[in-house]
């Protein structure tokens, strides 16, 4: 394959460039070091957490562009390339939606730290895999951090479940069912074409 006209390599982590483990193939990396070789930049893209993506790639991490939290966030090294926390409003009317949804589990997304309350010791067990970083407090309400994504997890079907009471924010905000491990992501609209979309 000719490499010379390729500047750039964009990928997915789960399901893609992670195993059913969760882990990257050190197979991976001796490509990566091949694609740097050649000048060709590689992206992480993922709904995960920033921390996550680098733990997960920490071996290359000072040569790659990290896209996380469904494009919500972006950084290369220490220049944040791109960050778009949702409206303080939006944040407070989705956590009063869900106060009335039982045995839902709200993730509120910052840009190095997640929130959420310490509710379900299984949701926390389920959780860590996703967000490296997190906070467990009493009250979401009480977060005075940028939030970039509020992610929204129920164990049964999020779809079933949640999206019925948060589908009426999609005239402002993008909110994203993943069918395949159950949450819901909204995210800013005005953001729409920056995206990575599942």
């Amino acid at each position: 394959m000719d490499l010379s006209t390729i500047k750039m390599v964009v990928t997915d982590m789960d399901g893609t460039l992670l195993n059913s483990n969760h882990e990257v193939s050190d197979e991976f990396f001796k490509l990566f070091e091949s694609l740097k070789s050649k000048g060709i930049l590689f992206v992480a893209a993922s709904g995960r957490q920033y921390n996550s993506i680098i733990d997960k790639l920490h071996p290359i991490k000072d040569d790659i562009i990290v896209i996380a939290e469904n494009g919500g966030f972006a950084k290369q090294r220490d220049h944040e390339i791109l960050s778009t926390p949702l409206n303080t409003q939006f944040v407070s009317e989705i956590l009063n939606k869900l106060s009335k949804v039982p045995n839902t589990h709200p993730v509120l997304c910052g840009k190095h730290m997640a929130y959420i309350s310490g509710e379900s010791d299984a949701f926390v067990q389920k959780l860590k895999e996703y967000y490296t970083k997190f906070e467990i407090l009493e009250e979401l309400k009480i977060v005075d951090s940028e939030v970039i994504k509020i992610a929204i997890y129920h164990f049964d079907d999020s779809e079933k479940y949640i999206y019925p009471y948060v589908k009426h924010f999609e005239d402002k905000l993008k909110v994203k069912v993943s069918v395949k491990i159950g949450w819901i992501y909204p995210v800013l609209m005005r953001i729409r074409g920056l995206l990575w979309k599942k």
